[in-house]
């Protein structure tokens, strides 16, 4: 879809986001970690928010998955 400039992939294991980001379209995308002490910046929709807000009343399983 090259109108996307930017998405983010929210972790479910445990906390932190990853940023896909790009200038134009065509380009190739950027990966842009963040953890829990970072803000996630989306300047295209004038918003900040900082990444442990997505994760407020979140408790994550500490057992590793089965395999």
């Amino acid at each position: 879809m090259p109108s996307i400039r930017r998405y983010v992939i929210v972790e479910s294991a445990g906390i932190g986001l990853t940023v896909m980001h790009r200038l134009e379209a065509g380009d190739a995308f950027t990966a842009l970690p963040l953890s829990a002490e970072e803000t996630l910046h989306l300047p295209d929709i004038g918003i900040e928010v900082p990444v442990a807000e997505f994760y407020l009343d979140v408790e994550f399983d500490d057992e590793a998955p089965a395999g």
